[in-house]
């Protein structure tokens, strides 16, 4: 790692980053609390679509909650329908009831089918019941597909090789320190570190305002002043690990 601060500043503009970066979305004195598990987009999606469709009549779905309060315990009877769970799940986790959320926790911490909806359900409480406790003052629940850990985000990673199937070991020595160096210097963790021919993958965590871009455009222009022997196009998200078939897609 020698060079680090030594024409770092205009190579690092040539990275080009396909990156799920929700850190523009921050903002000072607001509470954030990221769901650590990994939860599936499309389960996310179809969670929020049902609350969102509940909401359109407002006074029927403060009636509706009130019935679920009375209902919960339908949860933990194996004869009821899924449909029906999901209905629960939604209504329950807009009621602002301690009680409620940890019977939310419990129901999540079983294993069953619609566990990520569970686990949502109760993020969602928590975060209902936090606001409260904090005057009202809102704070913002942050879900990915691949979870996080107390204050940051999990990522997937692909740095493409530049022209070749595998690289030199001094090569995947430096990328493994150079990436390791960085991550740790930005207050993140390297998780996990993948050789693969013609890439290599990494899942990390990071601070929720981290600058994605900046942190991996640096990265790869201090590998590359030892032999350009990094695609510029590295490949971050949040939303899932990517298949090799699915990595072969992107690198086109």
């Amino acid at each position: 790692m020698l060079n680090r601060f030594f024409g770092k500043e205009k190579m690092a503009k040539h990275a080009k980053l396909k990156s799920d970066n929700p850190a523009t979305l921050f903002k000072e004195n607001v509470d954030y609390l990221i769901l650590e598990e990994g939860i599936d987009v499309r389960s996310q999606h179809d969670f929020f679509s049902l609350r969102s469709n509940l909401l359109k009549d407002k006074e029927n779905f403060i009636t509706l909650c009130k019935e679920a309060k009375q209902n919960v315990s339908l949860l933990f009877d194996p004869q009821t329908p899924a449909k029906t769970i999901k209905r629960l799940l939604v209504l329950l986790a807009a009621i602002d009831s301690i009680p409620i959320y940890r019977t939310l926790q419990r129901y999540a911490e079983l294993d069953t089918p619609l566990k990520p909806w569970a686990v949502i359900a109760a993020q969602q409480s928590r975060m209902l019941i936090s606001t409260s406790l904090m005057n009202n003052n809102a704070g913002v629940f942050i879900s990915s597909g691949l979870g996080g850990a107390k204050s940051k985000l999990r990522y997937f990673c692909v740095f493409p090789y530049n022209k070749t199937k595998i690289l030199e070991q001094y090569q995947e020595e430096l990328l493994y320190n150079e990436l390791t160096y960085s991550i740790k210097r930005a207050e993140g963790e390297v998780e996990r570190f993948t050789i693969k021919p013609y890439y290599i993958t990494a899942t990390i965590l990071l601070p929720l305002r981290s600058d994605i871009k900046e942190i991996f455009g640096e990265i790869v222009a201090e590998c590359n002043t030892y032999g350009d022997f990094l695609n510029e196009k590295v490949i971050i998200t949040n939303v899932k690990e990517l298949t090799d078939s699915e990595i072969q897609n992107h690198m086109g």
